[in-house]
């Protein structure tokens, strides 16, 4: 087989790679959705995120793809990367409760759309800091060594932790996006509490 026929192979099994892969997630995210909403309907929401134990806030995008071109349009850049390091949970605002967000450090292992890069940190809504975990179903955090086909919009905002990497890029995942994100998300709102894990 010519050398190029080869090469066009492989570009139309990572494409379809990619289709089956972004069908699935937004199969899964409309689940999620739907999931959420049913068991929200009958629990006591609060505006207050607690101060200790587990609390899901449930976030609403704005942003929910048609398509698969659609979310390859709006991505800046679609990675499959694994997951080097879970960061460090921190506050974006200390006031505001639904603002503790994760850093993730991901090692490309193939750019299929945007700037060829090595490393990116993703921020990603929740997560664990003192007795306090704050989980969001529709965009769980991501796990140490899994490895992920991500679609991500760059993340704009200043006075973001450089974690002595100060040329590193960072994003947001496309379509969860995060409380803190006006561009990704138009509500949030707390809807359980227990004990910590």
């Amino acid at each position: 087989m010519p050398k190029r026929k080869k090469s066009i192979n492989a570009a139309v099994h990572t494409w379809d790679l990619i289709r089956l892969t972004s069908v699935l997630l937004l199969l899964l995210l409309e689940l999620s959705v739907v999931g959420v909403l049913a068991q929200t309907q009958n629990r006591p929401t609060s505006p207050d995120a607690p101060t200790h134990g587990t609390a899901q806030v449930f976030l609403t995008p704005s942003f929910v793809p048609r398509n698969l071109p659609n979310l390859v349009d709006r991505a800046d850049v679609i990675v499959d990367a694994s997951v080097e390091t879970v960061l460090s949970s921190r506050w974006t605002d200390p006031a505001r409760k639904s603002s503790l967000e994760t850093d993730v450090l991901l090692s490309v292992v193939r750019v299929l759309k945007g700037p060829a890069t090595a490393k990116i940190i993703v921020s990603q809504s929740g997560g664990k800091l003192g007795d306090l975990y704050i989980e969001a179903p529709q965009d769980p955090l991501m796990v140490t060594a899994e490895r992920y086909i991500l679609f991500l919009m760059t993340d704009g905002r200043t006075k973001l932790p450089t974690y002595a990497l100060p040329r590193i890029r960072r994003y947001v995942v496309t379509v969860s996006g995060t409380v803190d994100f006006p561009c990704t998300v138009t509500t949030s709102t707390w809807v359980s509490s227990r004990p910590a894990r």
